[in-house]
């Protein structure tokens, strides 16, 4: 499958059987795997292709959100969630996202060596990796033959149907995977069933995840403080798909607990931006990650939250940080205390105040 790149979409002979995910003929394969077929003809594929076109200046996520930073690249730190392949991978894709001109030949093959390699489920990196080829198909559709786009949208395909039927998966793997994978394939190409049809098993999914993340009052449990960020990253992309014109079943935006979580992860924020309990170094990489999280989280987390942000991360809104002084805010009728304490979640936070100069302590009390 990844010897057949070409740079000009394949035409076929008159008469061909239609093709299916496989980029085979239905008389080579006797039923196609799913139950549809894109590129009957030439001309299919370049309606297609149109499509796809119409709609691409308008769905990139980095874009809808205004953000300078890749939206895969949200909530990722030097800490180790994404592999050096992969942040390569996400810079590609964004990339792909801003030029005019079709597709480089490095990320031809890195597209080649992702098809040729066995699936992968587990590694959260191998997850973002599929998202990142889900958000580019759009972009690739000028450049590849239609087989092999058809072999990228099959695998992706099988990886979140895999994902649903693999309960061992770790949290993020899961959430990405099971949960984000098949919304951003039904939010892409809504008019293909196959893909149309993942919307309800991800969200499903997407919403498992966050029962098992988080309590009633947004505290992430002890055991998964490391993988918060990331997370929260997940269901901030997965509110912006939400927010398409075409879409009208937003689960994650809607869900009470959402602004909840927001505000939790101000509060498990230090004062240079990194997350409490973590090793992270607070490089600017991954400073500038935080900040484009936080910014896209509060466009769906309400005016209470931004109001804890102007104290706790003035720069996720492009403010000036508060001077060191009483915290008199932090008094203010309304507004929640700075400290919090959940036994579910086995979590406790304690500080003086929401500006980020404060004195706090955090401790996670899962473990023995």
């Amino acid at each position: 499958m990844a010897s057949t790149t070409s740079l000009r979409p394949r035409k076929t002979r008159g008469g061909a059987p239609p093709a299916n995910l496989n980029g085979e003929s239905a008389s080579q394969t006797g039923a196609a795997r799913h139950s549809f077929s894109l590129f009957d003809s030439p001309a299919a594929w370049n309606q297609w292709q149109q499509r796809l076109a119409a709609r691409r200046a308008s769905r990139a996520l980095s874009q809808r959100a205004a953000s300078r930073l890749p939206a895969l690249a949200w909530g990722l730190s030097d800490a180790g969630e994404a592999t050096e392949s992969t942040l390569r991978l996400i810079k590609q894709v964004a990339g792909l996202e801003r030029r005019k001109s079709g597709p480089s030949q490095a990320i031809i093959e890195n597209l080649q060596h992702w098809l040729a390699a066995p699936s992968e489920l587990a590694a959260p990196s191998a997850a973002l990796d599929s998202l990142a080829w889900a958000h580019a198909l759009p972009f690739l559709a000028p450049s590849l033959e239609p087989a092999l786009w058809q072999g990228c949208l099959q695998k992706l395909l099988d990886l979140a149907e895999a994902a649903t039927k693999s309960p061992d998966l770790g949290l993020l793997a899961r959430q990405c995977s099971a949960g984000e994978l098949p919304l951003a394939l039904a939010y892409w190409f809504p008019e293909l069933e196959v893909c149309r049809r993942l919307a309800a098993p991800g969200n499903k999914a997407a919403l498992a995840v966050l029962d098992a993340a988080i309590d009633s009052e947004g505290v992430i449990r002890g055991e998964h403080l490391n993988c918060l960020r990331p997370l929260l990253a997940s269901w901030t992309r997965i509110c912006l798909m939400e927010q398409d014109q075409l879409r009208h079943d937003r689960v994650i935006a809607a869900e009470a607990r959402y602004p909840k979580l927001v505000g939790q992860a101000l509060r498990l924020t230090r004062g240079d931006g990194t997350q409490a309990l973590s090793e992270v170094s607070g490089s600017p990489a991954s400073k500038a990650s935080t900040i484009a999280l936080f910014q896209a989280a509060l466009r769906f987390a309400g005016e209470g939250q931004r109001r804890l942000a102007e104290l706790a991360m003035p720069a996720a809104l492009s403010a000036e940080p508060k001077k060191r002084g009483p915290s008199k805010r932090s008094a203010r009728a309304g507004q929640p205390s700075p400290a919090v304490n959940s036994e579910t979640s086995q979590l406790a936070v304690l500080r003086t105040g929401w500006a980020g100069w404060e004195e706090r302590l955090t401790v996670a009390y899962h473990g023995r």
